[in-house]
C-alpha cells in the first residue's frame, strides 16, 4: 500500500503495520526541520530515522542519523553535516550490540577520523573486552608518543602494535630512533641568549 500527498511519502508492511515516511522535495529526501526519513520494523518497532537536506545526511544540533534494533535498543547514532561525518567536541559515530553493551566509537572531523587527545577509533567485543583502538589525525593513524593501532583477542589477550607516523608504519625501532633524532637535533627551535632570540640549526 502506498499513499502519497505531495512531497510526503508513507509506505506499510503487509500486515498493515507503518513501514516508512518519507519528506521529498524537487525529487531529493528533504525537510528543513525535522526528521525527512522514518522507517519502521514490521512489529511496528522504530528502525532508523534520517534528517537530510537536499539528498544529503544533515543535521547541526544532535545525530543525523539513528539506528534500532529490533528488540527496541538502540543500535547505531552518526552526527552528520552536509553528507560527512562531523562533530566538534565528542564522538560523531557510536553503535552498540542488541544486548545494549557498546560496539563502536568513532571521533570525526570534517568526513575524516580525527582527535588530538586520545583515540579517535575504538571497538569492543560483544563480552565487552576492547577489540582495537586506533588514534587518527586528519584522516591518517598516527600517533606521536606511542602506538597508534592495538588490536586484542576477545579474551584480553594482544593480537597486535602498531606504530604510525602520518599513516606510515614503523617497527618499534624505527619509531624509538625517530625519537631520540627529535631530541638531538634542535634545528628550527628558538632559544633566547642575553634578550636576542636565535634559531638553532640543525646539527
Amino acid at each position: 500500500m502506498r499513499t502519497v500527498k505531495g512531497e510526503y511519502i508513507v509506505r506499510y508492511h503487509d500486515n498493515g503495520n507503518i513501514r516508512s515516511e518519507r519528506y521529498y522535495l524537487n525529487g531529493e529526501l528533504h525537510r528543513e526541520n525535522g526528521i525527512a526519513l522514518k522507517i519502521w520494523f514490521d512489529n511496528g518497532n522504530i528502525l532508523s530515522e534520517a534528517y537530510y537536506l537536499n539528498s544529503k545526511l544533515h543535521r547541526e544540533d544532535g545525530p543525523a542519523l539513528i539506528n534500532w534494533h529490533k528488540n527496541g535498543n538502540i543500535r547505531h547514532e552518526s552526527y552528520i553535516v552536509n553528507g560527512g561525518l562531523h562533530r566538534k567536541n565528542g564522538i560523531a559515530s557510536k553503535s552498540w550490540f542488541d544486548n545494549g553493551n557498546i560496539e563502536m566509537e568513532e571521533y570525526w572531523i570534517n568526513g575524516k577520523k580525527h582527535r588530538e587527545n586520545g583515540c579517535a577509533y575504538k571497538e569492543w567485543y560483544k563480552n565487552e573486552n576492547i577489540y582495537t583502538e586506533q588514534y587518527y589525525i586528519n584522516g591518517k593513524l598516527h600517533r606521536e608518543d606511542g602506538i597508534a593501532s592495538k588490536f586484542w583477542f576477545d579474551n584480553g589477550n594482544i593480537v597486535s602494535e602498531a606504530y604510525y607516523i602520518n599513516n606510515q608504519y614503523l617497527t618499534k625501532k624505527q619509531f624509538n630512533n625517530r625519537n631520540n633524532r627529535n631530541k638531538c637535533n634542535p634545528e628550527g627551535k628558538i632559544v633566547e641568549i642575553d634578550g636576542k632570540k636565535y634559531e638553532l640549526k640543525g646539527i
